[in-house]
């Protein structure tokens, strides 16, 4: 028996880093302990603790000498839970103990009558197996494993992904050494943890999918569901994918794909094409018809006439029956003969029909008339093809101008004028934080394919997934990156023999394009100066106090003013890193104060509610307060929305109850599902009901900032002092901040009290009293420097988190205590942050916390354990579903897209005002499939996506002029400028866009990139996409441009509509991406496509 033992140690302890003097130790401890035939002690649990070993386990008996809900105390000792069972005080209990890594842990505890036989006590081994298993069946959230009938609470593990009966997994067990089977292995004790079995990735290619079961088929051999697929992925087949597969038996197949991920721009086939025209013939033995008839027009709008002659190639009479268009909408109608039923062609003769062509599509289009007969269809195609005079120029890629070739830093620097005095005395100073010269060696001398592996190569935090002992080390070196890269794109700023112009207090240094470069320059960063003649030259420091669209202003030393006169000057631009070292800074901390369990949780453990909130049959809720016994028990919450749908009220209950803190509270919140207006309930309740609340509300950008404090603010619920809008120095006196919130607003000095005088900043003694402060993540991050103590804030929230990235949102976080509690609110499916650098990307700084946390058990969709809340843990999440803001087929079209089905809609397509407006544009619509007026339409257009030679940015002069006509349309059947929205991804062809509609002296609308219209709506959104061209998809894939590199993009630009969408594109090139071919096919199948000729199947 020993020699079987010393084999089992070996076997389990020899392929792990423990030595062979330390295999050798625990061999011989668990000899002894199989020798030793002592009754363990009833002593207390910290006498007993020291006594078992790390390997023992016991089988004991008991008393219940405490009970508390379902936690009771074992002869004062042992402590452990039951869900399942209730135990009487003074019940004789039988159970096992055994040491773990958190202390004596106490498990199968059972009645004595419910024992068959004498139970057995003494002191036994445990060892940690792995064991295959297979999920039998689910029941809610509780899994059945065969063999063995094993079963397991998924609220109560360690575990990866989301089981599906059939799935095989590994159980990662402690289990009780058992000399009686040959394995050794007895009793389970614990289940540490619950993976895959044998997941590994793999490509792979669709090979079937029923939209209506959502399930398919890779390679033939493997499952899956739609659970897997990647938000915003409609799969068809033929597709090539990248999947992550496990080991599962469902039904015919043998694996089960967790994750599926769409290769880019994949070759295959797109399945577009005019499948929904009636059949007809071209070509017919009996009717001679034009092969084409071409109309060519340089105008759109006007009318075009054309003849289209038939010629009855029998020898007998023929009868057109009737003459029809299949497009609702066509641009081409017969005119004469004015009856266009019954027409007789007479044997051997010839018809000549008139028709008119209203130009309404820029570039390319087809337009079919169709005449029937009493047993055979003719067809005739009709091609118009509009040219307009707009200015085109070889496509090119852009290159921005650097003639730079002065060297700095051989001379003395001259300090500039800061537009506040530097802090001279800081409470807390940040770490510098310097890039480390090798990252930028590797960097500046690799091939930008290679790089990645270089750096991964120095860096080997990046070659696997992130986890908590290179958590730090990997967001630094992502920082760094990023860093690395504004250091080589700032240096296009850097120009020789240049002049500044003298402005007031200022030097202007005028700059091409600036609006649309990237870095932008923002007030702080520093501008160095140096006589371009001379090598040695004195360099003078000056800094930026103010920019516009082609200057910068800055501030040098003030010898610098008076003696400059208009010499040439050598400039490079130094970027202010106050950002970066608070990012970094955030990362330490956070890795250091909130640990392993917040930042990669694994399981829930539920704590007491911090409220007690309980709902009556009216579902009217109430709060209990416990420690008050002169106020009434239960006050009744009032809503200061009365508007809330149900799913933002549970949202606001579950953050009172809190008991999943300190674990982030998530609000995932599609578009027009009122998430902002439920933070603000959020706040305002948790304000009344938590007294000693204090309240950090953070954002990724000051509009965001403004709106949810100005809703806060007009919610007439708080106090003077209640609330401060934290503004940076210069977006205070730049006049930026709303007039409402002037009086609310301060800004932070971050010197030490009383060192600094005659500055408007405020310090620790005042901020500190405000019990709501709202800003930019960047912006708070000043609290950490003015000596804001952890714990001082007992509430962090998050608004639009998915645009922050982990390092940004981390800034507030890290504030916080895990005493407190956070709430997100954000959707994973709308933009995230803007990176630029490709290898920080690459790494995975575009990746965020909320998306991170939404992908990560305990947070991950579970469909069949939680039914009633849409898959998600009410403790843990909320998903708003209501939609507000679009008509049902728009909204039915991002619904499918990106949210699974799951949206419901609020605004009737039959007598709500969005649908009388869509009625009143009838006339300009095709009329769908459905005999209604389309809220969707895609217009084809194959124009040309072109750069001018003074600007980076793209612009397509077809697509703007059919944008202009729509505009022009919408104008003359009644609607106003404040009506529309016109979005493109690209500056150039917003500029364009904007300057057609100025020169035609319209009222010019919002025109702007998706960005910009991220959290907004119009009635009417008209959406150019430019790309037409698919030798420039690298360039975008490059520098993650347009739409076809980003789906989440694709589906800001797409849900901004509340009545109307209009999409301008190229199908045959937006049809290859696999998101965009998702919208192309829901507008075909809806009757909603007009413009040019669809993809060939």
């Amino acid at each position: 028996m020993l020699r079987q033992l010393r084999s089992f140690v070996n076997y389990f302890l020899g392929g792990s880093t423990v030595e062979e003097e330390d295999s050798a130790d625990t061999y011989d401890k668990i000899c002894k302990i199989l020798e030793s035939n002592d009754e363990p002690s009833n002593e207390p649990a910290a006498a007993v603790e020291e006594e078992i070993s790390q390997y023992s386990c016991f089988e004991k008996t008991g008393k219940i000498t405490s009970a508390d809900g379902n936690s009771y105390t074992v002869d004062e000792t042992y402590h452990f839970t039951s869900d399942s069972q209730t135990f009487k005080i003074g019940a004789t209990v039988f159970f096992t103990c055994y040491k773990s890594e958190s202390g004596l842990r106490v498990c199968d505890v059972a009645l004595h009558d419910e024992w068959s036989g004498e139970a057995i006590t003494g002191e036994r081994s445990w060892c940690r197996r792995t064991l295959p298993r297979k999920v039998s069946k689910r029941e809610g959230r509780q899994i059945f494993l065969v063999p063995d009938n094993i079963n397991f609470d998924l609220n109560e593990v360690c575990i990866e992904f989301v089981p599906m009966a059939g799935d095989w997994v590994e159980l990662h067990v402690k289990v009780e050494i058992d000399e009686t089977v040959s394995n050794l292995c007895g009793k389970i004790l614990e289940i540490e943890q619950v993976r895959p079995l044998g997941s590994y990735l793999s490509e792979g290619q669709i090979k079937r999918w029923n939209s209506e079961r959502q399930e398919g088929v890779i390679n033939k051999t493997i499952f899956f569901n739609s659970e897997a697929l990647m938000c915003g992925y409609v799969p068809f087949v033929g597709d090539k994918i990248t999947a992550e597969i496990m080991e599962s038996e469902q039904g015919d197949y043998s694996k089960r794909a967790l994750k599926i991920v769409p290769q880019d721009l994949a070759d295959n086939k797109v399945g577009l094409g005019r499948d929904i025209l009636p059949k007809f013939d071209v070509r017919s033995d009996k009717v001679l018809a034009p092969n084409d008839i071409v109309i060519k027009s340089t105008k759109l709008g006007v009318k075009e006439k054309f003849q289209l002659p038939l010629k009855n190639k029998t020898l007998n009479d023929l009868v057109i029956l009737n003459v029809s268009y299949p497009s609702s909408n066509s641009q081409c109608v017969l005119v004469k003969p004015e009856d266009l039923t019954n027409i007789t062609m007479q044997r051997s003769k010839t018809v000549v029909f008139e028709g008119v062509c209203k130009t309404k599509y820029v570039g390319v289009s087809k337009e079919l008339i169709l005449f029937t007969f009493s047993n055979f269809k003719i067809g005739c195609w009709v091609t118009v093809n509009v040219e307009l005079n707009t200015y085109t120029e070889q496509a090119m890629v852009y290159r921005f101008p650097s003639t730079a070739c002065a060297q700095f830093g051989q001379g003395p620097l001259i300090k500039g004028r800061r537009s506040t005095p530097a802090a001279r005395f800081i409470v807390r100073q940040l770490h510098h934080y310097p890039v480390p010269q090798r990252l930028i060696e590797i960097v500046s001398t690799t091939e930008k394919k290679e790089a990645m592996r270089a750096v991964r190569a120095v860096k080997q935090c990046l070659t696997s997934t992130l986890q908590f002992s290179t958590y730090e080390d990997y967001f630094h070196t992502l920082l760094h990156l990023d860093e690395i890269f504004q250091l080589e794109s700032v240096k296009q700023y850097a120009q020789d023999y240049v002049c500044f112009i003298k402005n007031g207090e200022y030097l202007m240094l005028p700059i091409e394009n600036l609006a649309e470069r990237r870095p932008s320059l923002i007030v702080g960063d520093r501008i160095v100066a140096k006589d371009a003649y001379a090598l040695d030259a004195q360099e003078y420091e000056g800094f930026i106090h103010k920019t516009d669209a082609k200057h910068v202003y800055v501030k040098f030393a003030d010898s610098f003013h008076r003696n400059y006169d208009k010499e040439e000057m050598s400039v490079m631009v130094l970027l202010s890193r106050t950002i970066y070292k608070r990012m970094h800074h955030a990362i330490s901390m956070a890795a250091r104060d909130l640990r392993s369990a917040f930042l990669f949780p694994s399981k829930l453990t539920a704590k007491d509610p911090q409220v007690m909130v309980t709902v009556d049959d009216d579902k009217n809720l109430w709060i209990t307060n416990e420690e008050s016994k002169d106020k009434p028990n239960k006050t009744r919450l009032k809503w200061h929305n009365q508007s809330l749908n149900h799913y933002q009220k549970e949202a606001v209950r579950n953050i009172l109850l809190g008991v999943a803190r300190p674990l982030p509270y998530l609000i995932y919140g599609p578009p027009g599902t009122g998430k902002t207006v439920t933070l603000v309930e959020t706040v305002l309740q948790i304000l009344r009901f938590i007294p000693q609340s204090r309240i950090i509300v953070a954002t990724p950008s000051n509009s965001a900032a403004n709106l949810i404090a100005l809703r806060l603010i007009d919610s007439g619920v708080l106090k003077p002092g209640d609330l401060t809008r934290l503004v940076g120095y210069h977006y205070a006196t730049e006049n930026l901040l709303p007039v409402e919130l002037v009086p609310y607003s301060a800004h932070v000095d971050i010197a030490k009290e009383g060192t600094r005088e005659n500055h408007r900043g405020y310090n620790l003694s005042v901020i500190g009293k405000h019990r709501i402060i709202i800003g930019t993540c960047s912006t708070l991050g000043c609290l950490y420097s003015i000596g804001i103590t952890k714990g001082q804030f007992t509430h962090v929230v998050v608004d639009e988190a998915g645009q922050c990235t982990e390092p940004e949102i981390m800034i507030p976080l890290s504030l916080l205590d895990l005493s407190g509690q956070v709430i997100l609110a954000g959707d994973p499916c709308q933009l995230g942050p803007v990176i630029l650098s490709n290898l920080a990307s690459e790494g995975g700084l575009t990746h965020t916390f909320l998306d991170r946390m939404l992908t990560t058990f305990p947070y991950i969709r579970d469909a069949e354990g939680f039914q009633d809340t849409d898959g998600y843990d009410p403790r843990l999440v909320t998903k708003l579903i209501y939609n507000y803001r679009s008509l049902p087929t728009i909204l039915n079209m991002f619904n499918q897209l990106f949210y699974m089905g799951q949206l419901q809609p609020t605004i009737s397509e039959v007598d709500s005002k969005e649908a009388k407006l869509l009625e009143s544009l009838k006339e300009m619509l095709p009329e769908s499939t459905d005999s209604k007026v389309p809220a969707v339409i895609f217009h084809g257009v194959t124009g040309d996506n072109t750069q001018s030679t003074d600007c980076p940015s793209w612009f397509n002069p077809n697509e703007a002029s059919q944008i202009f006509f729509y505009v022009h349309e919408l104008y003359r059947l009644g609607l106003k400028s404040t009506d529309i929205g016109i979005i493109s991804p690209y500056i150039k062809q917003v500029r364009i866009i904007r300057s057609l509609l100025m020169e035609a002296e319209f009222d010019v609308p919002k025109v702007g990139t998706v960005e910009d219209f991220q959290g907004h709506e119009c009635n009417v959104i008209l959406l150019s996409t430019v790309r037409s061209s698919t030798n420039l998809l690298g360039h975008d894939q490059q520098y993650r441009l347009g739409f076809l590199a980003n789906p989440k993009r694709l589906n800001v630009a797409i849900s901004r509509a509340q009545v109307l969408l209009i999409i301008v594109g190229n199908p045959h090139l937006l049809g290859k991406d696999p998101h965009w071919r998702g919208v192309i096919k829901y507008c075909i199948e809806n009757g909603a496509y007009c413009g040019c000729e669809l993809p060939k199947i």
